[in-house]
C-alpha cells in the first residue's frame, strides 16, 4: 500500500521493518526500498539535494514511476532515473510504496534431459517488451551439456502475459549435482555480450534475501570495451531465496570489432506448445544466411491436437549468423476429450514439521497457482511461508512440483494472573490477560471491583514474555480502598517490574460494553472498503477512530491532522473515513465531512454490522496499511461487531476501548467467520 511519509529516521525504520530488507552497505548492490509515483498536477522536480533550495536537474511527468533508494532527513525521496542518475523530489508530491517489483510478467524457465526429466525450474522477471532469456548452466549438475541455442525471446505484454508462456533448455545426462550458494544467499549469474550476441564474459553474485541494483563492471572485457544500453539492473531476492531475475545480460561494444563468424550452422529453437503455455516438444532447425522460412512439423506433437497457429514463420540470420527471431513457438489446441485436470496434494504443516491438514487442488495443463486456504489449518495459527506457490503440469500430466507445502506457526501467547483486593488484602475479583511476547503494561480495569471502591495501587504494571513463552512476573495485583478509607499515597501494585517501553490496555471479554447502541441491521454481505481518493486539506481537525466525538480518540485523545495530503475512503454519515499522518504515525480514523476537500466525491460506505466473535487474542491496530500501531488487544471470546474487510489480511470492526466505542482493524483469522 502507499504511504506519505514525512519524517527522517522513523520513517526510514518504518519502511525497512515493512521490508526486511539487508542493511545499506551492499557490496554488490544497492537496496531498493520502494516505489514512488508521480501525483503533481503536471511536471515534478527533480533535484540534487532534500529541499528546494537544491538545482533542479530535470523534471517527470505525472503518473510516472521511479525506485526509491533512500529518504533523506527531510522526507524527501532520492530517486533513481532511467538514465542511471540519481535525485531527489518532495514526498507531498509523490505516493510511496514499499518494496519494489519492476512492470512485467514472471516467466517459467525449465531446464530438462532429452528425455524429458525436469533438472530445475527457474522464474525470471520479464519486463514489458522484449526480453532475452538465457540457459543459466549453474542451475543444471555438472556436465550436462546444452542441446541447441541457449537463448530464447520472450515477449511480455502490459498486463505481464508472456508469449511464449514458458521457456524449454534441453541438456544431455550426466554430470553431479551443481554447485550451491552459500547459505542464506540466491546466486546471479552476470552475462556480458558484444552487440551480436557472442559471450564476452560471465560472473556469478550471491545475493541475500531483499532488492539489490546490480552494475555492469567492465572488469575483464577485451580491450576497449565499453557498456552499451543499461548499466544496472535490479534483482529481487525473496525470502525463499529464488533470485527474479537468475540471469542478467550486459551489452558491450568495442571499437573497430568484427566478430567472428561462427563456425557451426546457424540454427533456431523452435518450440510446440499448447495455447495455454504446454510444452509439447521442442526441435531445433538449420539455418542459412539470408530468410529462412521455418514449418512447423506437426508430427512432432502428440494425437489430439489441432495447430492453432499459422504453420510457418520467417527467421532472418545476418552475416554473423544470428537468427532473427531467435526462436518460434506454433501453438496447438488440445480436442476436449484431451483436456487433463491433475489434483496436486496440498500440505499444511506445522513449523516443527506436523501436518496440520492436507488438501488436494485441481490443476489444468499449463500454468497454474495454488494459494494457502487459511480455512485449512486450526485457528490461531498463522502462515510463514509463502502464500503462493506456481504449478506447471505438462501435456502428459506431470505436475511440477509434484505437491506443495505451507508452512504454519502458532503465536507465543502467555497468561498473566491480575488479581485486584482491598487494602486490608481481602480478594475482590480476578482476571486472566493473554499477551505475546516482549514487553506489555497491563492496565487496571476498575470495573472488576465493587462500586464505591477507589484505586490506591498505580494504574499498570508491566509484564515481559520470552520466545519459550515464560512470563515474569507471572501475577499482578491491584490494591482498592473504599470510599473515605483512603489515608495514604497510592502504593505500586505487587510485584512490579522495571517499566517496559510499549503500553497496550487490554480488553477482558467480560467487561466490554455493547458495541452500537441501535446498530443497523446486519447486511448479510460481505462488504470490502473501497480504494482510497486523494486530496489535500488545509486546516486542522480533530480525528476520532470512528464517526462521532463519543469515539475514542488516539493519542491521549489528542490526534488530529493539520494539513497536508490524506487519503480518503468514504462517508458514515456526517463523517468521513480517512487515513492521515500523525507525528510519526500512520492512522486511519474520522473527521467531520465538512473537512473533505473540494473535488474530492465520497459515496456513504455500506458497512456490514455483523456479530462476530474473537476466537483468539487479537491485537487492535488503528492502520493496516504500513506500519499497523497496537492500540489495544482484543481478549478470545469478545463479541464484536464486523464492518468490512480491508485487503485480505484485515477485517475492520467496531468494539469498546477503555469505556469508549472505538473502530480499528484486526487479523481477519481472529474472527470467528
Amino acid at each position: 500500500m502507499k504511504r506519505i511519509l514525512r519524517k527522517g529516521f522513523s520513517v526510514i525504520l518504518a519502511v525497512l521493518l515493512v521490508l526486511s530488507t539487508l542493511p545499506a552497505a551492499i557490496a554488490d548492490g544497492m537496496p531498493i526500498i520502494g516505489t514512488v509515483t508521480v501525483t503533481a498536477n503536471n511536471y515534478l522536480n527533480v533535484r540534487e539535494g532534500g529541499s528546494t533550495s537544491y538545482a533542479r536537474i530535470t523534471t517527470i511527468p505525472t503518473g510516472s514511476s521511479y525506485p526509491v533508494l533512500s529518504i533523506a532527513q527531510s522526507g524527501w525521496y532520492e530517486i533513481l532515473l532511467p538514465d542511471g542518475r540519481t535525485g531527489y523530489v518532495s514526498n507531498n508530491l509523490v505516493d510511496f510504496t514499499a518494496g519494489y517489483q519492476p512492470p512485467g510478467g514472471t516467466i517459467p524457465v525449465y531446464y530438462r534431459t532429452v528425455d524429458g526429466r525436469l533438472l530445475y525450474t527457474d522464474y525470471v522477471r520479464g519486463r514489458v517488451g522484449v526480453n532475452e532469456i538465457y540457459a543459466n548452466a549453474s542451475l543444471v549438475p555438472s556436465g550436462y551439456q546444452l542441446q541447441g541455442l541457449g537463448k530464447v525471446s520472450v515477449s511480455v505484454d502490459s498486463s505481464g502475459n508472456a508469449v511464449p508462456a514458458a521457456v524449454l533448455f534441453l541438456y544431455s545426462a550426466g554430470g553431479t549435482a551443481p554447485t550451491t550458494a552459500p547459505l542464506n544467499h540466491a546466486a546471479v549469474e552476470i552475462r556480458y555480450v558484444d552487440n551480436y550476441g557472442n559471450l564476452l564474459k560471465t560472473s556469478t553474485v550471491y545475493l541475500r534475501a531483499g532488492s539489490h541494483l546490480l552494475y555492469a563492471n567492465t572488469n575483464g572485457l577485451p580491450s576497449g570495451y565499453q557498456i552499451i544500453g543499461a548499466k544496472d539492473r535490479v534483482v529481487s531476492v525473496s525470502a525463499q531465496l529464488v533470485a527474479n531475475p537468475s540471469t542478467i545480460i550486459f551489452t558491450a561494444s568495442g571499437a573497430g570489432y568484427v566478430p567472428t563468424v561462427p563456425s557451426n550452422v546457424p540454427q533456431v529453437i523452435v518450440n510446440y506448445q499448447t495455447t495455454n503455455g504446454v510444452w509439447l516438444n521442442t526441435e531445433y532447425v538449420n539455418l542459412s544466411s539470408g530468410y529462412n522460412i521455418v514449418y512447423a512439423n506437426d508430427s512432432l506433437v502428440p494425437e489430439g491436437y489441432s495447430r492453432y497457429s499459422s504453420s510457418s514463420i520467417s527467421v532472418y540470420v545476418d552475416n554473423y549468423g544470428k537468427p532473427t527471431p531467435s526462436s518460434v513457438t506454433f501453438q496447438y489446441q488440445p480436442k476436449a476429450a484431451q483436456e487433463m485436470v491433475v489434483s496436486v496434494p496440498v500440505y499444511y504443516r506445522s513449523a516443527s514439521g506436523e501436518t496440520l491438514a492436507v488438501d488436494y487442488v485441481s490443476c489444468k495443463q499449463g500454468n497454474n497457482t495454488i494459494y494457502a486456504n487459511n480455512n485449512k489449518v486450526p485457528s490461531g495459527y498463522v502462515l510463514q511461508s509463502q502464500r503462493s506457490v506456481p504449478v506447471y503440469i505438462s501435456y502428459n500430466g506431470t505436475a511440477s512440483p509434484s505437491s506443495v507445502v505451507f508452512t504454519y506457526a502458532l503465536p507465543v501467547n502467555a497468561s498473566v494472573s491480575v488479581i485486584y483486593q482491598d487494602n486490608a488484602g481481602n480478594y475482590l475479583n480476578s482476571q486472566i490477560v493473554t499477551v505475546g511476547i516482549g514487553s506489555h503494561t497491563i492496565y487496571a480495569n476498575s470495573s472488576m471491583v465493587p462500586k464505591g471502591y477507589t484505586r490506591i495501587s498505580a494504574d499498570s504494571a508491566s509484564v515481559y514474555v520470552d520466545a519459550n513463552g515464560n512470563v515474569s512476573p507471572s501475577g499482578l495485583v491491584f490494591v482498592y480502598a473504599p470510599q473515605g478509607a483512603i489515608t495514604e499515597a497510592p502504593k505500586p501494585p505487587t510485584p512490579t517490574d522495571t517499566p517496559k517501553p510499549y503500553i497496550v490496555p487490554t480488553m477482558p471479554p467480560e467487561t466490554v460494553a455493547p458495541i452500537i447502541t441501535n446498530p443497523p441491521a446486519p447486511s448479510g454481505k460481505d462488504y470490502n472498503i473501497p480504494a482510497h481518493k486523494t486530496g489535500s486539506i488545509s486546516s486542522e481537525y480533530a480525528v476520532y477512530s470512528g464517526p462521532g466525538t463519543e469515539y475514542y480518540r488516539a493519542a491521549n485523545g489528542q490526534a488530529n491532522v493539520k494539513g497536508g495530503r490524506c487519503r480518503f475512503y468514504g462517508l458514515d454519515g456526517d463523517w468521513a473515513m480517512m487515513g492521515y499522518q500523525f507525528r510519526d504515525d500512520y492512522r486511519i480514523g474520522y473527521i467531520q465531512s465538512s473537512g473533505v476537500p473540494s473535488g474530492v466525491s465520497l459515496s456513504q460506505l455500506n458497512f456490514m454490522y455483523e456479530p462476530v466473535t474473537i476466537v483468539q487474542d487479537a491485537n487492535f491496530n488503528d492502520d493496516p496499511i504500513l506500519s499497523p500501531s497496537k492500540i489495544g488487544v482484543i481478549s478470545k471470546g469478545t463479541t464484536v461487531s464486523l464492518l468490512g474487510f480491508f485487503g485480505e489480511r484485515w477485517a475492520y470492526i467496531e468494539t469498546t476501548l477503555e469505556g469508549e466505542p472505538a473502530r480499528g482493524f484486526v487479523n481477519r483469522a481472529r474472527i470467528g467467520r
